[in-house]
């Protein structure tokens, strides 16, 4: 088992729990935005996060943004001012790559660490009626 997955694997969840936490304390406060589905479906998510903040856009702006903060263009931008000279924060513009790269006994151990979190992540979204496209999703999330 790689110690390091499981490490940064739990250091990610810590950030998800965090969020639910606020979610319980705040409720209406916090909007959930998974990552899968902004790869899925960026219109979509960018326009319930604008109606939910209650922010008009334009069709334009909207596609702006998305085109701004499309994976190559992020990459571009930080291959010309790396913060990290030894490794990209923008890796590979697509979820799941865990699969990929760690072994099926990490995956699992992960899973059993994270499960919950992610199932009460995933209620959040639904509850936002942005449920996760458990196509694209991570390792373990739509379980």
């Amino acid at each position: 088992m790689t110690l390091f997955a499981l490490r940064e694997s739990m250091i990610g969840i810590a950030h998800i729990e965090r969020y639910i936490k606020a979610k319980d304390t705040y409720s209406n406060n916090i909007f959930f935005v998974s990552y899968e589905n902004m790869l899925s479906n960026p219109e979509a998510m960018l326009m319930s996060l604008f109606t939910w903040l209650n922010i008009p856009v334009e069709a334009g702006v909207l596609q702006r943004a998305i085109s701004n903060m499309s994976f190559e263009n992020l990459r571009a931008n930080e291959e010309k001012n790396p913060s990290n000279k030894e490794e990209f924060f923008f890796r590979r513009g697509k979820s799941g790559a865990g699969r990929e790269e760690f072994q099926t006994s990490t995956l699992n151990v992960i899973s059993a660490k994270t499960s919950w979190v992610l199932q009460k992540a995933n209620a959040i979204l639904a509850e936002q009626g942005a449920a996760p496209d458990c196509n694209s999703a991570p390792l373990h999330s739509c379980r």
